[in-house]
C-alpha cells in the first residue's frame, strides 16, 4: 500500500515523499535524504499518532505501523556534534568509550557500534545497559555482551536463552538466580564440564551435575563440593576422563590402588596410545611439562645403535646408580616443589601462593640444563628452600604428608624412574 507523507522540520522547512507500508524506517530516511538534503545521520522521525501524542520511528521498524494513506512525519534534526559521533562509532565500535556520556545514552549512536560488536555494549549509559531492547540486540551481536547488561538483565530468562542459543559458555555471566536452575546448568556442563565453576554451591553438590561434568572433562571436578571429590565412583569416572582430575579428590582417595591404577593408563580413548618415554604423563607432579621439554638432539653417527625404548616400569639398576640425592630426600622435594616450565627453572612451592625461589644457574654437571634433584642448582643448594621447607612441615605437616604419599603412588613407589628418563630431555632454551 501506498502511504504520502509530509515530512517538517525547524522554520517550516519540509518536504513530501512517496513510500510503501513494507517500508523500513531505514529506507524511509534515505528517501527523505533524496528530496530534502538532509543526511541519514541527521535524521531521528517521529510519527503523530493522535491520542499517544509522537512515537520515534527507528530504523528495523517497518511502515506498517502508519494507519492510513497519509500521515505527517516530524523531523528532529541531529547536532552537528552526534552526527559526528555517529560516523565515528560507525568507522570503529570502540571509539564509544570516548564519546560524551549524553551519547553514550543515545540510542542511535550506542546501537550504530552494537551493530559492529555488542560487546560495545559495556560503555552505554546504565540507563541503555538496563534496557531490554538494547541488550537483546547487543547479546544476539555477541553472546559475551551479557557480562555488560545490567543485574537485572542478566537474570532475564529470554535476555539469557538469547545468548545461551549462540554460545553455551555465555552462562557465566548470567545472575544467579538462572544458573540456579538445575536443567538448564546440566545442558551447560554436558557440553562443557568446566562450566561447573559458574553453578552455585547447591549444584555442585548435586551428583547428577558433577557427574555429567567430569564425563565431559575429569578436571571440573576440582569444582565439585568436598563431598563429590570424596566420592569414589565420581573420582574414578573423573580419572578416567584424564588421569590429572586425581589431583583434585580429596587426600583420603588420593592414595587409592585402583585409581592410581587408571591414573597411569592415561586419557579415556588413549589407554593403549604409545608413551612418551622422555615425558611421562606423572612428571607434571614435577613441574614438568610437555611445553617445558624437548628431546635431547641426537649424535650424529654413521651406524648409530638401536635405541631400546623405555620401560618405564622397570626398576632400573643404571637408574639407581646415578641417583644424587636419597629416594626419601627426592621425595620431600617433589612434594614441596614444582620446576617452572621454561629456561629460567624457578622453583615454586606447590602447596602456596605466592612461594617462589629463583635458582642458581645451571651447573655443567646437570647434564639437561637443570633438574629438580640437582645438589648443585636444585633445592638442595639453596638453603632458602630448606628453610621454607622445615617452616611448612612444621606448621603443616597433615597436608604435607598426604602430599607426599599422592606423589609416591602416583610415580609408581619410586622416584628413579625418572632420574634415568630425564636425562634424555633439556628445558628449551638451556644448553646441555
Amino acid at each position: 500500500m501506498s502511504l504520502r507523507l509530509r515530512v517538517t522540520w525547524e522554520q517550516g522547512a519540509g518536504c513530501s515523499v512517496r513510500a510503501e507500508k513494507h517500508w523500513t524506517v531505514e529506507r524511509l530516511k534515505a528517501a527523505i535524504h533524496e528530496e530534502s538534503g538532509v543526511s541519514v545521520q541527521e535524521q531521528r522521525l517521529y510519527y503523530d499518532t493522535g491520542r499517544r501524542g509522537l512515537v520515534e520511528l527507528f530504523e528495523d521498524q517497518t511502515l506498517d505501523l502508519i494507519r492510513g494513506s497519509r500521515a505527517d512525519i516530524c523531523l528532529v534534526r541531529g547536532h552537528p556534534r552526534r552526527v559526528e559521533w555517529l560516523k565515528r562509532v560507525a568507522l570503529d565500535w570502540q571509539s564509544l568509550q570516548d564519546a560524551p556520556k549524553a551519547l553514550r545514552d543515545d540510542w542511535d549512536t550506542v546501537l550504530t557500534a552494537l551493530e559492529h560488536d555488542g560487546r560495545a555494549l559495556q560503555w552505554a549509559s546504565d540507563k541503555l545497559r538496563d534496557d531490554r531492547d538494547a541488550v537483546r540486540f547487543a547479546v544476539e551481536q555477541c553472546p559475551y555482551a551479557l557480562e555488560y547488561a545490567s543485574e537485572g538483565m542478566r537474570g532475564d530468562w529470554d535476555i539469557v536463552m538469547a545468548a545461551l542459543k549462540q554460545d553455551v559458555h555465555a552462562i557465566c555471566f548470567a545472575a544467579e538466580s538462572v544458573r540456579s536452575d538445575r536443567e538448564l546448568m546440566l545442558q551447560a556442563v554436558t557440553q562443557n564440564g568446566a562450566l561447573l565453576e559458574f553453578a552455585p554451591d547447591a549444584l555442585r553438590a548435586d551428583r547428577e551435575v558433577v557427574l555429567a561434568a567430569v564425563m565431559d572433562s575429569g578436571a571440573a571436578l576440582q569444582f565439585a563440593s568436598e563431598e563429590l571429590r570424596g566420592d569414589r565412583d565420581l573420582a574414578m569416572a573423573a580419572v578416567q576422563e584424564h588421569p590429572f582430575a586425581l589431583e583434585h579428590v580429596v587426600p583420603e582417595l588420593a592414595c587409592d590402588p585402583e585409581l592410581i591404577e587408571l591414573a597411569l593408563k592415561g586419557p579415556k580413548g588413549q589407554e593403549d596410545a604409545p608413551k612418551e618415554p622422555a615425558i611421562p604423563e606423572a612428571y607434571r607432579w614435577m613441574g614438568l611439562s610437555r611445553e617445558a621439554l624437548r628431546p635431547a638432539p641426537a649424535k650424529v653417527e654413521e651406524d648409530p645403535p638401536p635405541r631400546k625404548a623405555f620401560d618405564w616400569w622397570e626398576k632400573a639398576d643404571a637408574a639407581l646408580e646415578e641417583v644424587s640425592l636419597d629416594e626419601d630426600t627426592r621425595l620431600r622435594f617433589a612434594a614441596h616443589w614444582l620446576l617452572e616450565p621454561g629456561p629460567t627453572g624457578a622453583l615454586v612451592h606447590r602447596l602456596e601462593e605466592g612461594l617462589r625461589l629463583s635458582p642458581p644457574r645451571s651447573c655443567s654437571d646437570c647434564i639437561f640444563g637443570r633438574h629438580l634433584w640437582c645438589v648443585q642448582c636444585g633445592p638442595a643448594a639453596m638453603p632458602e628452600a630448606e628453610e621454607a621447607m622445615k617452616r611448612w612441615e612444621g606448621m603443616h605437616k597433615g597436608k604435607l604428608q598426604a602430599e607426599k604419599d599422592k606423589v609416591e603412588k602416583f610415580l609408581g613407589n619410586g622416584l628413579f624412574f625418572s632420574e634415568m628418563d630425564l636425562r634424555s630431555c633439556a628445558f628449551k632454551g638451556v644448553p646441555i
